[in-house]
């Protein structure tokens, strides 16, 4: 209901006298002043003068002509290559050496070291906080104009608006972060290492070559080409020739007119502000 009134009172100015007239007890509603008409009639274009294009199909014939059934070409055969095999010795597997390594020997003592040095180690107490409870105005005590509806009409009157407020919640320091430094003494142990007595070392031994004796094909006549030339081939054949191309033909078609009628506005619908009848129109203004 607020919202149509406030888009209805948004559409319509004030009653004559303006703020000050409204400030006082007397109600007002809203008289809506129909709009006026006339008929006119007018000759208007219902289709323009146009031009049609009729499409006319070509005429052909049929005509015989000598053609190339199969052209000259040149054909390619490969000859492949002719070889021999040949014996030869062939490296299988290149002399190298095989490395092994033996480990170092070691031995294991023991010690007395310090794990742990001596430290400071902070710790820190925070702060104490109370809840505080409080209210805070949200909007003060004003006046509204408000539009509403009443046995039909629509009715404006002033209202007494009173103050807002709201609780709000903070919290409150009782008592500040604190820092409190405690000292740890060092810790010690035993710890094991390892010594090395002999290093570790590379022991290196030589493997031969090995050889095999194979076989392999060496070409006697390399491979080659030789071309063969295939003469064309004619015959003849029905070919459709074009004895009267395709065309269009073109045809005016004039423009047509009909008589219309229009409504035209004389004068708008008009809203206006008007005293209501009586004062119980304001009798519960808070309910609009």
């Amino acid at each position: 209901m607020r919202q149509f009134a406030a888009l209805l009172f948004a559409g319509l100015a004030l009653p004559a006298g303006g703020s000050a007239a409204l400030a006082g007890s007397a109600c007002y509603r809203v008289v809506v002043d129909p709009a006026q008409y006339r008929t006119i009639e007018e000759n208007v274009l219902v289709a323009p003068e146009r031009e049609v294009a009729h499409y006319v199909a070509a005429v052909t014939r049929q005509v015989e002509q000598n053609v190339i059934v199969q052209r000259e070409r040149t054909v390619t055969h490969f000859v492949p290559a002719v070889t021999r095999l040949e014996a030869e010795n062939v490296l299988v597997r290149a002399a190298s050496q095989q490395v092994h390594v033996v480990p170092a020997v070691t031995r294991v003592t023991s010690e007395s070291v310090e794990l742990t040095p001596a430290r400071t180690v902070s710790h820190t107490i925070p702060a104490e906080y109370r809840t505080m409870t409080e209210n805070v105005l949200v909007a003060p005590a004003h006046r509204e104009w408000r539009v509403g509806l009443k046995h039909g009409d629509t009715v404006g009157c002033w209202v007494d608006v009173p103050a807002l407020y709201t609780p709000r919640t903070r919290e409150v320091q009782v008592r500040a972060e604190q820092t409190i430094d405690e000292t740890i003494p060092p810790t010690y142990g035993t710890r094991q290492r390892e010594e090395v007595v002999e290093p570790a070392h590379e022991v290196v031994t030589e493997i031969p070559a090995v050889y095999e004796t194979r076989e392999r094909p060496v070409v006697v006549e390399p491979a080659h080409s030789v071309e063969e030339t295939i003469p064309a081939v004619y015959g003849t054949r029905m070919v459709e020739e074009v004895a009267e191309p395709a065309h269009t033909v073109t045809e005016t078609i004039p423009a047509q007119y009909a008589v219309r009628e229009r409504q035209e506005l004389v004068s708008p619908a008009a809203r206006r502000w008007a005293p209501a009848p009586g004062d119980g129109y304001c009798a519960h203004p808070a309910a609009y």
